[in-house]
């Protein structure tokens, strides 16, 4: 590319409302909404496609849980994006995330009901290390006893942070 091309596309790309990733936000959000309802017929497809019976591995339902989690949140924020609360502000946590995190520690999956607090609490650092300590679950198919202790050292941050943030925290606390 020669200098007057250069300064002619230089000029250009400065002209353009652009974000620090190089994208617009609303383009950007469009594209991977579309891509991501495209991945979801065609998984919606496959299971009509299946018996009733078929059992499906808890990592890959696991990851559809989170999934759903992230694109409820999603539209929630879009639709409503003035009733976001305040990070310092303490609130009440949804009745239904609440059951669903008792209804996971019943059937003994501990680690996805910690990674779901994790989500309500929108902690990307806990949620990264819950979804690798169910990606090691779901590789050995069961947790190893290191893991486990790894896993029991994380609750002290968990549990302080819900807390802080929750004012229904002894309902919360008690679904574990």
């Amino acid at each position: 590319m020669n200098l007057k091309m250069w300064n002619k596309w230089k000029d250009f790309r400065l002209d353009e409302d652009l974000n620090e990733d190089g994208h617009t936000d609303v383009p950007s959000a469009i594209r991977k909404i579309q891509t991501s309802i495209e991945d979801c017929n065609q998984i919606l497809q496959q299971l009509q496609s299946m018996s009733d019976e078929q059992s499906l591995p808890s990592w890959w339902s696991d990851k559809i849980t989170i999934c759903a989690d992230y694109l409820n949140k999603a539209r929630d924020f879009i639709l409503n994006p003035k009733e976001s609360v305040s990070v310092n502000e303490a609130r009440e946590m949804d009745s239904k995330a609440i059951k669903y995190m008792r209804q996971l520690t019943d059937r003994n999956n501990h680690t996805m009901a910690r990674y779901q607090l994790a989500l309500q609490m929108k902690n990307k650092k806990l949620m990264k290390l819950y979804s690798s300590i169910i990606d090691i679950q779901d590789a050995y198919g069961s947790l190893p006893m290191d893991v486990s202790k790894f896993r029991h050292s994380l609750e002290k941050e968990l549990f302080t942070q819900a807390k802080k943030m929750y004012s229904n925290y002894d309902e919360i606390n008690k679904a574990f």
